[in-house]
């Protein structure tokens, strides 16, 4: 499963824009978007982690469509899955 990182999203990522999920427990298939955000936790850190949890931060697309269709923290993905991480853009 690979995890592409958009925008000002990057500045948690130590400007890395992609990911590739290592097996967690030995399989990368029926994990929860959960434990996916707790794993690049792990790997990039907290405050990764709060803006990716933050509803007003960030918009979590899986397979192009959004999280919220899907199952929300509680959706399940598979080893082939597409993660996008986009930064809402404000203007003034």
């Amino acid at each position: 499963m690979q995890v592409t990182f958009y925008g000002n999203s990057l500045k948690y990522t130590n400007g890395d824009k992609n990911f590739e999920v290592a097996p967690i427990n030995g399989a990368t298939s029926n994990i929860s978007l959960s434990t996916l955000i707790d794993k690049l936790g792990e790997h990039y850190g907290t405050p990764l982690k709060d803006f990716l949890l933050g509803s007003e931060t960030c918009l979590i697309l899986i397979n192009g469509k959004g999280v919220q269709a899907s199952g929300g923290l509680n959706a399940t993905l598979q080893s082939e899955d597409k993660i996008d991480i986009l930064p809402f853009v404000s203007a003034g």
